[in-house]
């Protein structure tokens, strides 16, 4: 994660999409930056990497990080022809940061990043999914007090086109000890078939545990689904997000996935303390992929995307 965190500390450049009734400029390119002695994201010009107070938001006051289109500003016009894996929101009690990054793959980096800092003060953070409406900018939180500021925190996805099913999948972020885990609906009953998919291809972080010359071993690894390919991919989730043959595994080559610990090195003494219900393998003919989700919630809407993808392929599903 030192790479990630050197890269938020040198900056990246941005969009800024801010609300035209604060009589700011509709969108702004700016540097985002990370300072690790001030335990806060600045903003200033692209050129430059400066401190001002007035464009500081402090990583202890964060409340939500939402990945996609979900703000007000995001879902006005000005950002309709936006890429929604490229945006997302840094929000605080008392400001709302609208961002585009260049790619994709820049938001994951810099969500990783926020969550280890996270993590190393003291925070916990698990998956949350809420029925949510509009968000209230000025005021910095959800509706009708559907979390509260001292409570609600996160990184989240939201993809439906239609408001009626505006929900979002979120990481809760507390004190260490004190979070909320994922709701055990978070699955294809809760988050339609696009959102699924969609959770797939951006990856989350799984720990693999294989088998080679020296015995077993485990790590954690960025697991994510490539449509073109039609395959799931590892690889090192501090890295660029690669696509390595010798780390996939094609949907239309999988022959079944056992749910639990099952196989041999699941039930060896390295996943002793893996947790069944977190745990499943892919299979295929010539390999077998073993992995642990961080919630069993996360387990079913991964296990939901396999069916859907194998359903519109015309084969059986393996997953039951």
């Amino acid at each position: 994660m030192a790479d990630t965190l050197k890269m938020m500390e040198e900056g990246r450049i941005f969009t800024l999409y801010n609300d035209p009734s604060t009589g700011k400029l509709a969108t702004e390119r700016v540097k985002l930056w990370f300072s690790q002695a001030d335990g806060a994201f600045f903003l200033c010009a692209p050129e430059e990497k400066v401190r001002s107070e007035s464009d500081k938001l402090l990583m202890a006051s964060l409340s939500d990080v939402i990945i996609g289109k979900h703000t007000e500003v995001f879902r006005s016009p000005i950002a309709a022809d936006l890429d929604v894996d490229r945006c997302f929101s840094l929000i605080t009690p008392d400001k709302v940061w609208n961002l585009e990054a260049s790619t994709a793959d820049e938001v994951i980096a810099w969500l990783l990043g926020i969550n280890a800092i996270l993590t190393q003060s003291g925070k916990r953070v698990t998956v949350e999914e809420d029925e949510t409406e509009e968000l209230d900018e000025a005021e910095g939180e959800w509706p009708h007090g559907s979390r509260s500021r001292s409570q609600s925190a996160g990184t989240g996805t939201h993809l439906s086109a239609d408001p009626s099913e505006r929900r979002r999948s979120s990481l809760r972020i507390s004190e260490a000890g004190r979070g909320a885990p994922i709701p055990a609906n978070f699955d294809n009953q809760s988050l339609p078939p696009e959102d699924i998919m969609r959770l797939m291809k951006q990856g989350r972080i799984f720990t693999i545990y294989e088998s080679g010359s020296r015995g077993h071993s485990k790590r954690d690894v960025l697991v994510f689904f490539d449509d073109r390919s039609r395959a799931f991919f590892w690889c090192d989730p501090e890295g660029v997000r690669r696509q390595s043959p010798e780390h996939s595994i094609a949907l239309a080559e999988v022959t079944d996935v056992y749910l639990g610990k099952q196989t041999d090195i699941l039930s060896s003494p390295i996943a002793a303390q893996a947790i069944e219900d977190h745990c499943f393998s892919m299979i295929s003919n010539d390999k077998t992929v073993n992995f642990e989700t961080r919630t069993h919630s996360e387990l079913n809407a991964w296990l939901s995307g396999i069916n859907l993808v194998l359903t519109a392929t015309g084969k059986k599903s393996c997953c039951g």
